[in-house]
Protein backbone atom coordinates (compact mmCIF):
# COMPACT_ATOMS: atom_id res chain seq x y z
CA UNK A 1 0.00 0.00 0.00
CA UNK A 2 1.07 3.62 -0.32
CA UNK A 3 0.84 3.93 3.12
CA UNK A 4 3.79 0.99 3.52
CA UNK A 5 5.68 2.54 1.03
CA UNK A 6 5.52 5.68 3.09
CA UNK A 7 6.83 3.70 6.77
CA UNK A 8 9.15 2.23 4.56
CA UNK A 9 10.95 5.30 2.88
CA UNK A 10 10.75 7.25 6.45
CA UNK A 11 12.75 4.20 7.79
CA UNK A 12 15.46 4.18 5.36
CA UNK A 13 16.18 8.14 5.90
CA UNK A 14 15.77 7.66 9.76
CA UNK A 15 18.23 4.46 8.95
CA UNK A 16 20.80 6.75 6.98
CA UNK A 17 20.73 9.07 10.16
CA UNK A 18 22.36 11.56 8.24
CA UNK A 19 21.00 14.53 10.68
CA UNK A 20 20.65 18.20 9.75
CA UNK A 21 20.68 19.38 6.23
CA UNK A 22 20.33 22.94 6.95
CA UNK A 23 22.67 24.64 3.49
CA UNK A 24 23.13 21.35 2.31
CA UNK A 25 21.77 19.53 -1.26
CA UNK A 26 20.73 15.46 -1.39
CA UNK A 27 20.73 13.52 -4.41
CA UNK A 28 19.04 10.02 -4.08
CA UNK A 29 20.18 8.30 -7.15
CA UNK A 30 18.35 5.56 -8.28
CA UNK A 31 15.77 6.66 -6.35
CA UNK A 32 12.28 4.26 -7.19
CA UNK A 33 8.96 6.39 -6.31
CA UNK A 34 11.12 9.27 -4.95
CA UNK A 35 9.49 8.90 -1.17
CA UNK A 36 12.99 8.73 0.21
CA UNK A 37 14.12 11.73 -1.13
CA UNK A 38 10.76 13.62 -0.37
CA UNK A 39 11.31 12.25 3.23
CA UNK A 40 14.47 13.82 3.43
CA UNK A 41 12.34 17.56 3.28
CA UNK A 42 11.81 16.67 6.91
CA UNK A 43 15.57 17.72 7.48
CA UNK A 44 15.65 20.96 5.76
CA UNK A 45 17.26 20.77 2.62
CA UNK A 46 17.89 23.51 0.35
CA UNK A 47 17.27 21.35 -2.52
CA UNK A 48 16.37 17.42 -2.56
CA UNK A 49 16.49 15.89 -5.66
CA UNK A 50 15.50 12.02 -6.69
CA UNK A 51 16.67 10.50 -9.89
CA UNK A 52 15.63 7.64 -11.77
CA UNK A 53 15.52 6.50 -15.72
CA UNK A 54 12.50 4.97 -14.85
CA UNK A 55 10.91 7.57 -12.89
CA UNK A 56 6.40 7.41 -13.81
CA UNK A 57 6.00 11.18 -12.94
CA UNK A 58 8.63 14.07 -12.92
CA UNK A 59 7.62 16.44 -10.42
CA UNK A 60 9.06 20.23 -9.08
CA UNK A 61 8.21 22.55 -6.81
CA UNK A 62 10.26 24.61 -4.21
CA UNK A 63 13.25 23.09 -3.39
CA UNK A 64 11.91 19.18 -4.15
CA UNK A 65 13.05 17.55 -7.79
CA UNK A 66 12.34 14.03 -9.44
CA UNK A 67 13.39 14.11 -12.07
CA UNK A 68 14.35 11.20 -15.50
CA UNK A 69 17.14 13.73 -16.81
CA UNK A 70 20.37 13.64 -16.09
CA UNK A 71 21.25 17.46 -17.21
CA UNK A 72 19.05 18.63 -14.02
CA UNK A 73 21.46 16.84 -11.73
CA UNK A 74 24.39 18.01 -13.58
CA UNK A 75 23.05 21.99 -13.53
CA UNK A 76 22.26 21.44 -9.53
CA UNK A 77 25.88 19.47 -8.66
CA UNK A 78 27.72 19.80 -6.75
CA UNK A 79 26.03 17.38 -3.45
CA UNK A 80 26.81 17.67 0.14
CA UNK A 81 24.95 14.15 0.33
CA UNK A 82 24.41 11.12 -2.46
CA UNK A 83 22.26 8.09 -1.92
CA UNK A 84 22.97 5.03 -3.95
CA UNK A 85 20.31 2.96 -2.08
CA UNK A 86 19.66 -0.35 -3.41
CA UNK A 87 21.14 0.70 -6.74
CA UNK A 88 24.88 -0.75 -7.56
CA UNK A 89 23.47 -4.37 -7.99
CA UNK A 90 20.88 -3.05 -10.45
CA UNK A 91 23.42 -1.37 -12.88
CA UNK A 92 24.25 -2.63 -16.53
CA UNK A 93 27.64 -0.64 -15.98
CA UNK A 94 28.92 -0.26 -12.22
CA UNK A 95 31.86 0.89 -13.21
CA UNK A 96 30.97 4.39 -15.62
CA UNK A 97 27.79 5.01 -13.22
CA UNK A 98 30.23 5.45 -10.27
CA UNK A 99 32.21 8.02 -12.85
CA UNK A 100 29.85 9.82 -13.34
CA UNK A 101 28.27 10.54 -9.78
CA UNK A 102 32.09 10.93 -9.16
CA UNK A 103 31.46 14.18 -11.24
CA UNK A 104 28.49 14.94 -8.84
CA UNK A 105 31.01 15.71 -5.76
CA UNK A 106 32.64 18.21 -4.13
CA UNK A 107 35.67 17.40 -2.08
CA UNK A 108 33.38 16.87 1.14
CA UNK A 109 30.71 14.62 -0.50
CA UNK A 110 29.12 12.01 1.70
CA UNK A 111 28.11 8.79 -0.44
CA UNK A 112 26.12 6.53 1.64
CA UNK A 113 25.94 3.27 -0.33
CA UNK A 114 23.76 -0.01 0.54
CA UNK A 115 24.06 -2.56 -2.16
CA UNK A 116 21.76 -6.03 -1.63
CA UNK A 117 24.60 -8.70 -3.26
CA UNK A 118 22.51 -11.20 -6.16
CA UNK A 119 24.11 -13.97 -3.25
CA UNK A 120 21.82 -13.24 -0.54
CA UNK A 121 18.17 -14.60 0.13
CA UNK A 122 16.24 -12.72 -2.11
CA UNK A 123 18.95 -10.80 -3.81
CA UNK A 124 17.28 -11.11 -7.81
CA UNK A 125 14.75 -9.30 -5.98
CA UNK A 126 11.62 -11.49 -7.69
CA UNK A 127 10.13 -11.57 -4.24
CA UNK A 128 6.95 -10.38 -5.48
CA UNK A 129 6.61 -13.18 -8.03
CA UNK A 130 8.32 -16.24 -6.06
CA UNK A 131 8.90 -15.52 -2.49
CA UNK A 132 11.11 -18.37 -1.99
CA UNK A 133 14.69 -17.83 0.13
CA UNK A 134 17.37 -18.61 -2.76
CA UNK A 135 15.06 -19.73 -5.27
CA UNK A 136 17.19 -18.12 -7.61
CA UNK A 137 20.28 -19.86 -6.49
CA UNK A 138 18.71 -23.52 -7.15
CA UNK A 139 16.72 -23.04 -10.05
CA UNK A 140 17.38 -21.61 -13.45
CA UNK A 141 16.14 -18.45 -14.60
CA UNK A 142 14.30 -20.31 -17.60
CA UNK A 143 12.58 -22.29 -14.17
CA UNK A 144 12.05 -19.77 -12.36
CA UNK A 145 9.94 -17.92 -15.87
CA UNK A 146 7.82 -21.01 -16.26
CA UNK A 147 6.51 -20.86 -12.43
CA UNK A 148 5.60 -17.00 -12.26
CA UNK A 149 5.19 -16.82 -16.65
CA UNK A 150 7.47 -13.41 -16.28
CA UNK A 151 10.93 -13.30 -17.48
CA UNK A 152 12.89 -12.15 -14.36
CA UNK A 153 15.28 -9.23 -14.00
CA UNK A 154 18.69 -10.30 -13.86
CA UNK A 155 20.99 -8.05 -11.24
CA UNK A 156 24.89 -7.92 -10.95
CA UNK A 157 25.89 -11.66 -10.46
CA UNK A 158 28.66 -10.80 -8.36
CA UNK A 159 30.39 -14.08 -6.92
CA UNK A 160 32.65 -12.31 -3.94
CA UNK A 161 30.19 -9.15 -3.17
CA UNK A 162 32.17 -6.93 -0.30
CA UNK A 163 35.93 -7.22 -2.30
CA UNK A 164 34.04 -6.62 -5.59
CA UNK A 165 32.22 -3.33 -4.22
CA UNK A 166 35.51 -2.17 -2.77
CA UNK A 167 36.91 -2.48 -6.52
CA UNK A 168 34.12 -0.69 -8.15
CA UNK A 169 34.70 2.16 -5.50
CA UNK A 170 38.51 2.64 -5.65
CA UNK A 171 38.20 2.56 -8.99
CA UNK A 172 35.63 5.35 -9.31
CA UNK A 173 37.82 8.03 -7.20
CA UNK A 174 36.69 6.72 -4.15
CA UNK A 175 37.96 6.14 -0.57
CA UNK A 176 35.83 3.86 1.71
CA UNK A 177 35.16 5.95 5.17
CA UNK A 178 32.90 3.20 6.32
CA UNK A 179 32.05 -0.21 5.47
CA UNK A 180 29.31 -2.45 7.35
CA UNK A 181 28.56 -6.17 6.24
CA UNK A 182 24.92 -7.55 7.66
CA UNK A 183 24.84 -10.77 7.86
CA UNK A 184 21.83 -13.50 8.49
CA UNK A 185 22.17 -17.23 9.05
CA UNK A 186 21.44 -19.74 6.43
CA UNK A 187 18.56 -22.29 7.16
CA UNK A 188 19.80 -25.56 7.92
CA UNK A 189 17.82 -26.53 5.11
CA UNK A 190 20.19 -25.44 2.50
CA UNK A 191 23.08 -26.65 4.09
CA UNK A 192 21.91 -30.19 4.49
CA UNK A 193 19.60 -31.08 1.81
CA UNK A 194 22.16 -32.97 -0.23
CA UNK A 195 19.74 -32.21 -4.09
CA UNK A 196 19.35 -28.36 -2.86
CA UNK A 197 23.02 -28.02 -1.92
CA UNK A 198 24.07 -29.26 -5.44
CA UNK A 199 21.69 -27.58 -7.03
CA UNK A 200 22.99 -24.46 -5.37
CA UNK A 201 26.52 -25.37 -6.36
CA UNK A 202 25.74 -26.90 -9.39
CA UNK A 203 24.30 -22.92 -10.66
CA UNK A 204 27.08 -20.82 -8.43
CA UNK A 205 29.80 -22.75 -9.95
CA UNK A 206 28.59 -22.89 -13.34
CA UNK A 207 31.54 -25.73 -13.53
CA UNK A 208 34.30 -23.72 -12.33
CA UNK A 209 35.11 -25.79 -9.27
CA UNK A 210 33.84 -22.82 -6.65
CA UNK A 211 33.14 -24.00 -3.21
CA UNK A 212 29.95 -23.57 -1.55
CA UNK A 213 29.45 -20.04 -1.03
CA UNK A 214 28.25 -20.45 2.58
CA UNK A 215 29.57 -17.03 3.34
CA UNK A 216 27.71 -15.38 -0.14
CA UNK A 217 25.04 -17.00 1.20
CA UNK A 218 24.81 -15.29 4.88
CA UNK A 219 25.82 -11.57 3.45
CA UNK A 220 22.20 -9.71 3.55
CA UNK A 221 23.58 -6.06 2.96
CA UNK A 222 26.59 -4.34 2.36
CA UNK A 223 26.84 -0.50 3.51
CA UNK A 224 29.35 2.19 2.70
CA UNK A 225 29.98 5.55 3.49
CA UNK A 226 32.54 6.53 0.75
CA UNK A 227 34.00 10.10 -0.44
CA UNK A 228 36.39 11.39 -2.89
CA UNK A 229 40.05 10.33 -3.11
CA UNK A 230 41.22 13.11 -5.09
CA UNK A 231 40.20 16.48 -4.93
CA UNK A 232 37.61 17.23 -7.66
CA UNK A 233 38.47 19.97 -9.62
CA UNK A 234 35.13 20.23 -11.60
CA UNK A 235 33.05 20.84 -8.33
CA UNK A 236 33.34 23.61 -6.09
CA UNK A 237 31.28 23.98 -2.93
CA UNK A 238 28.59 26.56 -3.65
Amino acid sequence: SEEDKIERAQDIFEELNIGSLTGKKILDFGCGDGLVAKCALEAGPDLSIGYDPNLKKEIQYDNFLLTKNVDDLKKNAPYDFILLYDLVDHLDQVGPSLKFINSLCHDETRLLLRCHPWSSRHGAHIYRKLNKAYCHLFLTEDEISQLTDEKITTVQKIIYPVSTYKYYIKKAGFDIVSCEVEKQPIESFFLSHDQVRERILEIWSNGTGEKFPKLQLETSFVDFEIRLSQPNAGAKIK
